[in-house]
């Protein structure tokens, strides 16, 4: 994780970005996960306010069981957030 987290810190300041997730799933017998993993500061508050409710916490990533959908959940969920921004 400490190395998607560098990867993500690493695109940042490549492209000027504001802020930058890594999203890793996980499929494995029964198990089924989502990890997002924040660039910054930024966006992990934009993650935690997304998920925060429904994510487990480590430290380095925000982990949600069952894993999620890109397309239906993840992104709609951040785009929510970063809207309320700019409405404020």
């Amino acid at each position: 994780m400490d190395k998607k987290r560098s990867a993500c810190k690493w695109m940042i300041a490549l492209t000027g970005a504001d802020m930058s997730f890594a999203q890793i799933a996980l499929h494995y017998d029964d198990v089924s996960a989502t990890f997002l993993v924040p660039g910054n500061e930024a966006s992990d508050e934009v993650l935690r306010t997304a998920f925060g409710e429904n994510a487990i916490y480590d430290g380095i990533s925000y982990r949600l069981e069952p894993s999620i959908s890109r397309k239906k959940t993840l992104v709609p969920a951040i785009r929510e957030v970063l809207d309320s921004y700019q409405q404020e």
